[in-house]
């Protein structure tokens, strides 16, 4: 995994060179797919990295988005899960996916390949890989529409960080994956906070506690490369364990209510409490952190996936005059209670619609800033829960601790051991 050679101190200040205008997504009634109906438009060929299930859906709203696009070429690192996506895609779109065999990648290096033949790269692999792709996007100058997480460590959020850099100076479109940014009735939940509705913020509690975790069979034919690779969503250096795969998305709205400023430090707990097969992993099944600003606001933070438990996802602000929930929108404030009310717009389909309209227009989108931002918060929280320390700023951004095995290639993959608070430490 490439690293950065820029100043560990740099990051965040670096990172606000990003317009303020990119930490929120406002809504435009005007879509990409109204802008397109001139039919003066050129064909943007789309490119897919990662034939999952996410991705494949990232796909058909792409295409969506913008008629006069084109499915032009696939990668996959598993050919079995980039012909059942291509299949499925192809039937789903027809007419808009133009794939001749040569333009069917696997490995590890197809990325490569696919990069080249393409206008549109669209990262969905297991987030272990997206310094590496997001790096290869920047240096070939592609738009990129990038999933969430983008690093599951210190040195590949640096990368990343340079690669963002890069597109933004040649005026390509990045947009994030973290989908919540692109929902217009928490973007009107937001503003209302921003704006006063609950007075001053003192304190938010941030959750996302879900069941099981699904899982792919193995065989002992299998390197323990491909092992892994079949279940990222329980390896360290693939998915980044489930407080960056998923509760990101409640830090983020946490960091988007705060100005998307970052935290002074976190303090936390976390461990494995479900026994677990021996290939289930080495991450943990439930975490708990809580988040010092240095202004006086604090948040506590919570991810837990246990089958047969509760589930909850929300984050709760609580502010002088009144408290509100972001994800379902709802405010109790010093103007009574509200609701938000509007008409849904699917979120996912937003993203790509502003991002082909970016295209279209020439207008680049950069959602660098926060992207970056709330993934560094989420890498602070994780080593909070893995090493039981307070875990300051300073100390995160002088982290050159990669996750990234030695190689790309099937064969012996020693993962990290599984982390033990108050012995494992943040290198």
């Amino acid at each position: 995994m490439p690293n950065s050679h820029n100043s560990r101190r740099d990051f965040i200040r670096k990172s606000s060179l990003v317009s303020s205008a990119t930490f929120a997504v406002p809504y435009i009634s005007v879509s990409a797919q109204e802008n397109n109906n001139k039919g003066n438009n050129p064909n943007l060929k789309i490119g897919l990295i990662g034939c999952g299930g996410r991705g494949s859906g990232a796909v058909i709203q792409a295409l969506n988005a913008d008629k006069n696009s084109t499915l032009v070429a696939m990668c996959d690192i598993f050919p079995d899960r980039l012909q059942t996506a291509f299949k499925r895609i192809k039937t789903a779109m027809k007419g808009r996916v133009q794939i001749d065999k040569t333009h069917l990648f696997s490995g590890f290096e197809g990325y490569k390949k696919l990069i080249e033949a393409v206008d549109v790269v669209l990262l969905a692999s297991p987030p272990g890989f997206r310094p590496l792709h997001l790096a290869e996007c920047a240096k070939a100058g592609r738009h990129v529409f990038c999933e969430k997480p983008v690093a599951v460590d210190m040195p590949g959020l640096r990368s990343v960080l340079d690669s963002a850099n890069t597109l933004r100076k040649k005026n390509k479109s990045l947009v994030s994956g973290l989908c919540w940014r692109y929902d217009i009735g928490i973007q009107e939940t937001i503003k209302r906070i921003q704006d006063g509705a609950i007075g001053k913020i003192l304190a938010i509690e941030a959750t996302t506690m879900g069941g099981g975790m699904w899982q792919r069979p193995v065989n002992d034919n299998m390197s323990q490369m491909e092992q892994q690779i079949r279940n990222w969503n329980k390896w360290q250096w693939l998915c980044g364990d489930i407080y960056l795969e998923s509760h990101i998305h409640s830090l983020d709205m946490a960091a988007w209510v705060l100005g998307d400023i970052f935290p002074k430090n976190a303090w936390g707990m976390g461990g494995r409490q479900i026994t677990r097969p021996d290939n289930w992993g080495n991450i943990f099944d439930h975490h708990h952190a809580r988040f010092d600003w240095g202004n006086g606001v604090m948040m506590t933070s919570s991810s837990r996936n246990q089958k047969g438990s509760i589930s909850h996802y929300d984050v709760h602000v609580i502010g002088t005059e009144g408290e509100a929930w972001t994800r379902t929108k709802r405010i109790s404030g010093k103007n009574g209670k509200w609701r938000y009310r509007g008409k849904p717009k699917n979120m996912y389909q937003e993203e790509h619609d502003r991002l082909f309209e970016s295209i279209r227009k020439e207008t680049p989108i950069d959602n660098s800033h926060y992207m970056c931002n709330s993934n560094k918060i989420a890498l602070m929280g994780r080593a909070a829960s893995y090493t039981g320390q307070l875990i300051t700023d300073k100390k995160l951004d002088m982290s050159m601790q990669s996750l990234a095995p030695n190689s790309y290639e099937f064969g012996d993959h020693k993962a990290h051991p599984i982390p033990i608070p108050g012995v494992t430490k943040l290198i």
